[in-house]
């Protein structure tokens, strides 16, 4: 009888570094409970989480240069995304969002996913950045929830959040784990 199981969807997790915090802790966890096969890319750092990974195989990426910005980085998660069917980006760093938006425009038939794990709060957030960082962050957020094909919140607040400033009605969804494993 030939094997009619479905094949399991390829997700490519970006991230800025690998140490224990909540996101990476989530992704962790959802990993491995989830039915899908996952693979991480880790930017600017590796770390407890980074190192977890390694130990249960899954396919995971480090940063090879110290630079945050160069092309064999970006070449380097171009390589990571050519054989994974959707690339979800975890963080609002700047220069992560720089990354997907280069590989939106790379892998155009790609699938994305902007997952968002906080509340939208420009008064408050970064207060170390100068009118000019704020403004390029702003735009890169804006970019990156706009170019994204759907982002998934972790609370209602963080979706009422972006749904004020930059309205993603159409496209968005709170996160939702069962941990029959049959979501993703």
């Amino acid at each position: 009888m030939p094997d009619t199981a479905k094949p399991k969807v390829k997700i490519l997790h970006l991230l800025t570094a690998g140490e224990i915090g909540g996101i990476e802790v989530l992704l962790r966890n959802m990993a491995e409970i989830s039915a899908c096969n996952h693979s991480f890319a880790f930017l600017s750092g590796k770390g407890t989480v980074y190192e977890q990974l390694l130990e249960q195989k899954y396919q995971v990426s480090g940063p090879e240069d110290e630079n945050r910005l160069s092309l064999k980085k970006l070449q380097r998660l171009r390589e990571a995304a050519r054989d994974r069917d959707i690339l979800v980006i975890h963080n609002d760093d700047p220069f992560l969002q720089f990354y997907f938006l280069c590989l939106r425009l790379l892998l155009p038939n790609k699938k994305t996913v902007a997952m968002i794990h906080h509340c939208y709060t420009p008064e408050i957030d970064y207060p170390q950045y100068g009118r000019l960082k704020k403004a390029v962050r702003t735009f890169l957020l804006a970019r990156t929830v706009q170019k994204a094909d759907r982002l998934i919140f972790v609370s209602k607040a963080g979706l009422v959040s972006y749904r004020e400033v930059f309205a993603p009605d159409e496209k968005s969804a709170i996160l939702s784990i069962t941990a029959s494993g049959e979501k993703c």
